[in-house]
């Protein structure tokens, strides 16, 4: 008769195993806690990344852009300003004098004028149209601004038109930038250069970055101007020393290269009148976003001389200025503007960081990539016959609205580089998620284990297997649905800590729940009805045999086929982000096929082992080793945990090397320690530069472009049917030399630098179509011949001295390299541009004391483009994967080898029982544990390292670095074999811990202390 099991049964035994129970319930509790946080978690680390990548590319420049050559501008409302979108459209821009200590000293320096002086250089505006207002008396008051005239606000809002409405929402309020050529200027009392009168241009640029600070006069007014008045330009403290400008001075303005007043052949001479209303001085010129301004605006900060329009046969030397001036002042230019070209127009809106996500980032690039389309809808009318053409208040040439994304190439690497990151993050992440499962494997396996008797006495009083499993099923769904509850409350928890108010979501993982929850309700009853069923008396060794090797083909033929299967996708046929089932599944596979190696081996092992422990006097390693051949002590699981622990280990710690090493690559490719880069770098600013404590060597190099010559039958000229500008890089040989006395640069060019002489010249494969002796290049005064010492035989570290001057390029891009003395005969009057300085630990801001104060220069330092390179990319992401993947993997394996060695505990304490009546002391039980863990321990470190090492290589094409890296090629995995041996040796020392565990739970159990009557 069938005796039903009770209830009061089942809660008895949901009792007795509620250690193990709790345990499983805690391991299924963090699994739910990472799948459901992590991918979270690293994808707000990606929108960090993003945005400071998106917030550098900014800073230099790059946005979205939308450029038209102006020839008529619509006066309609372009002297009023738009009060309803001042709010949204416009960007305080004069900085506040406690957030600036280049404001502060401005301030302190004015203080001790008049008092009508002080009231004067007090007054901060954002622009050449904004209103000088005077600084509160608070310093958190807010600064000023000036916002754009309804008619640019307008035009600026039409441009995004096609943007659906979430993409416009990631762009930042617009700036623009209306920039006359060069006129020629007259008046009383301007400096000219030789009697030849300076060039001004005129610009109305709105905002200015970090504003400007009146010190004399105001800023030009924002209303519309009479008719016949003169435009209102302002002008910057050094354009007033040098041109010698005064408050109320009246410039005349006219066509460039032509005499005041006289008219041009086939043109009507259109003269106007320009008042100098004020002078302005930058409030910040350090900061990135308000270097790249005042960078890219050389003319704006100070005039600067060169060569002018030819004038009777040769081109004198005059001065340029630019001068700023508020919308209406444009209109007033233009006649005389119109004369020498167009006006250049610029709008452009940078990317809202705050409102960028890693999850829009492809989504956003795609739309700024349609947007640049010519076919894509411009707010101009269809042009006629090469007439102009009318875009929004600019009546601009045929050529209409151009619009440029420049932001986008760093979107797509962004794109790209994520793409990356997530194949690393989802082996890491599938690691840990493995172990786990067989942690939560090992903890069910133990409870049900240790209940074997009370199976076999239910199922003598005539309990189903069925009713057993009832009863297992659930303990199961008691433990495993509150668990799952907890771990995803926990989850939204930690994720609600740091919210953002725009942030990604990251990847869904639910088929990692799902596989969670599947494995914590079927694990107890599958245990249980394995442990149940009928088996025969005497097992078939054939039998069994064949099953195993069944089991161990069907794995490494599961494996090898995942590993193809991604060597055939490759990373693009991946999912952009996110954790993907197929790499996720490889971890697993190639564990499984690394334990089952291992327990081919161990036998061997043990083998060798035993005949080299009966040469020795104690029998302590003896009977280890003897007991442990009758299985290891680990088990498949405790094998199969240990290498996948490992190998994710040493897999992580290789890529973070790799990404590592490659940004110092990176970093050491663009010179020296610092880099310095801007005109007017002459003798003297060197002579400075180099006294700067720490300095050590100062190399000036400079960037030219020379045009070979193509005489009749020539062979020596550049690919191209038609000659084209190479660029050139002139360096200075005795400054190279006394840095690196056995560079193969400075042995190559060091040669005769007399007038008459051929110049010295190194030359990349691709600048010439053969290896010709000698190259005839074009100069301003005739032609000059480089001697070819050699033709691409230099590689990337013999040209790391001129990394900053190559850029992107190659040494397999066209390129020459001359002797730094021959600029003079190549481009006569110009100047060195870059300063590769040499001096480890040397600070930017000591740097920039030493430079002149009128020029901005770009300043970049080997350890700040270090940290640019790592906070710009997803090194961030990379390290908390791997980081906490470490954690939880060494964690959970600790756990899952005390629950495996716990299942065979009493075994074990039935032998050292009989062993210790025989004389064992209790000292020499511990040993005994300890030598039987240790070859599968070692077996396991070395499958562990061996496999971590390898999986670059089978990962194939779906590992890819390039992008992360930032480089222009794949960089070079590097393997840390003092790592990984310390990783091996870390996990030896887990079991040898985990063994030490056991045995102080054994001694509390007293296991091996007591022979026990049903002992066998």
């Amino acid at each position: 008769m069938r005796i039903p099991l009770r209830t009061r049964t089942a809660l008895r035994d949901l009792r007795a195993d509620r250690a193990l129970l709790t345990c499983l319930a805690v391991v299924i509790a963090i699994g739910t806690l990472i799948a459901t946080a992590g991918p979270a978690l690293v994808a707000r680390l990606d929108d960090r990344a993003l945005r400071n990548s998106v917030a550098m590319a900014s800073a230099q420049g790059l946005g979205l852009t939308a450029t038209l050559s102006v020839v008529g501008i619509d006066p309609t409302g372009l002297g009023q300003e738009n009060p309803a979108a001042a709010p949204a459209a416009t960007t305080p821009l004069a900085v506040e004098t406690t957030a600036s200590p280049t404001a502060a000293s401005v301030a302190t320096n004015t203080s001790t004028t008049s008092a009508s002086a002080r009231t004067t250089s007090a007054r901060t505006t954002n622009a050449s149209t904004g209103t000088a207002t005077s600084p509160s008396p608070s310093p958190s008051a807010s600064p000023s601004t000036s916002p754009l005239p309804a008619p640019l606000t307008t035009f600026a809002t039409d441009i995004l038109a096609p943007l659906p409405p979430w993409a416009r929402s990631m762009l930042g309020p617009p700036t623009v930038d209306l920039a006359t050529p060069f006129v020629d200027a007259a008046g009383p009392g301007l400096a000219t250069t030789g009697g030849v009168p300076p060039e001004l241009r005129v610009e109305y640029a709105n905002p200015i970055p970090g504003g400007v600070r009146y010190v004399e006069g105001s800023a030009p007014p924002l209303g519309p101007l009479a008719p016949g008045a003169p435009a209102p330009i302002a002008a910057s403290t050094a354009t007033r020393d040098v041109l010698h400008l005064a408050v109320g001075q009246v410039l005349t303005l006219s066509r460039a290269g032509s005499p005041v007043g006289a008219a041009p052949a086939g043109e009507a001479a259109a003269p106007v009148t320009a008042r100098v209303v004020g002078f302005f001085e930058p409030v910040d010129t350090l900061s990135p976003a308000t270097a790249t301004f005042w960078y890219t605006h050389p003319w704006l900060r100070a005039p600067i001389a060169g060569p002018g329009p030819p004038r009777d046969g040769f081109s004198p030397l005059i001065q340029r200025a630019s001068v700023l001036t508020s919308a209406p002042g444009i209109l007033a230019v233009l006649p005389a503007a119109a004369s020498a070209g167009p006006v250049t127009a610029t709008i452009a809106f940078p990317l809202a960081p705050g409102e960028l996500t890693a999850d829009t980032a492809a989504a956003l690039a795609t739309q700024l990539g349609r947007l640049t389309d010519p076919a894509a809808g411009r707010p101009c009318t269809p042009a006629v016959f090469a007439q102009p053409v009318q875009c929004g208040p600019f009546v601009a040439t045929s050529a209409g609205l151009s619009v440029a994304a420049d932001i986008k190439p760093t979107l797509d690497r962004f794109v790209a580089a994520r793409a990356e990151v997530w194949v690393v993050d989802s082996f890491s992440l599938a690691s840990v998620a493995t172990v786990a499962l067989i942690t939560l494997f090992s903890a069910a396996r133990l409870a049900v284990g240790r209940r074997e008797r009370d199976l076999v006495l239910h199922r003598a009083r005539g309990a189903s297997i069925r009713d057993l499993m009832t009863v297992r099923a659930a303990h199961g769904i008691l433990l495993t649905v509150p668990a799952l509850l907890v771990g995803w409350l926990a989850a939204r928890l930690l994720l609600h800590i740091g919210r953002h108010r725009a942030q990604s979501s990251g990847p869904g993982a639910g088929w990692m729940l799902a596989a969670i929850a599947v494995a914590g309700l079927v694990v107890l009853p599958a245990l249980t009805w394995a442990r149940s069923r009928p088996r025969p008396d005497v097992a078939d060794r054939a039998v069994a045999i064949r099953r195993r090797l069944a089991v161990e083909i069907g794995i490494l033929v599961l494996a090898a086929a995942a590993v193809v299967s991604l060597h055939g996708r490759g990373v693009d046929g991946l999912r952009n982000a996110g954790i993907d089932p197929q790499i996720s599944l490889v971890p697993a596979l190639l564990g499984a096929v690394g334990a089952a190696l291992l327990l081919r081996l161990h036998p061997l092992l043990l083998g060798g082992s035993l005949r080299w422990a009966r040469r020795r006097r104690s029998a302590v390693p003896v009977l280890a080793f003897a007991q442990a051949r009758r299985g290891p002590g680990l088990g498949a699981a405790g094998l199969l945990v240990l290498v996948l622990t490992l190998a994710g280990l040493v897999f992580g710690g290789l890529v973070t090397r790799t990404v590592t090493g490659a940004h110092a690559d990176v970093a050491n490719s663009v010179g020296g320690d610092a880099v310095i880069q801007g005109r007017g770098l002459i003798e003297a600013v060197r002579s400075d530069v180099a006294g700067v404590a720490g300095v050590q060597h100062v190399i000036a190099e400079q960037t030219l472009w020379l045009t070979p010559d193509t005489p009749a039958g020539s062979a020596s000229v550049t690919s191209a049917p038609t000659a084209v500008p190479i660029k050139t890089v002139a360096v200075d040989v005795k400054a190279l030399a006394a840095a690196d006395p056995n560079s193969r640069l400075v042995h190559l060019l060091s040669g005769s630098a007399s007038s008459n002489s051929p110049i010295s010249a190194y030359a990349s494969a691709s600048a010439v179509r053969q290896n010709s002796a000698t190259l005839s290049v074009a100069t301003p005064t005739g032609s000059a011949a480089l001697n070819l010492t050699a033709v691409g035989t230099l590689t990337l570290a013999d040209l790391r001295v001129i990394g900053a001057e190559l850029g992107d390029l190659t040494p397999q891009d066209p390129f020459l390299v001359v002797p730094l003395t021959a600029a003079a005969r190549l481009a006569p009057g110009s100047d060195p541009d870059t300063l590769v300085v040499d001096g480890p630990g040397i600070a930017e801001t000591e740097l920039r004391a030493a430079l002149p104060t009128a020029v901005t220069y770009q300043v970049q330092t080997h350890r700040a483009l270090m940290s640019s390179l790592d906070t710009a990319t997803l090194t961030d992401s990379l390290d908390l994967v791997a980081f906490g993947s470490a954690l939880l993997a060494s964690a959970f394996a600790l756990l899952a080898v005390v629950l495996e060695l716990l299942a065979g505990a009493r075994a074990r304490g039935q032998a050292v029982s009989f062993l210790r009546t025989m004389g064992l002391r209790s000292r020499s039980a511990t040993s005994m544990l300890i030598l039987q863990l240790l070859p599968p321990a070692v077996l396991a470190a070395v499958a562990g390292v061996g496999l971590g090492a390898l999986i670059p290589r089978l990962l194939g094409s779906a590992l890819r670095l390039r992008a992360v890296t930032g480089g222009t090629a794949e960089p070079r995995i590097r393997v840390d074999f003092a790592t990984s041996a310390a990783l091996g040796a870390g996990v030896v020392a887990l079991v040898l811990l985990a063994a030490l565990i056991d045995h102080r739970l054994a001694r509390r159990r007293k296991l091996g202390a007591v022979l026990r009557f049903d002992s066998r």
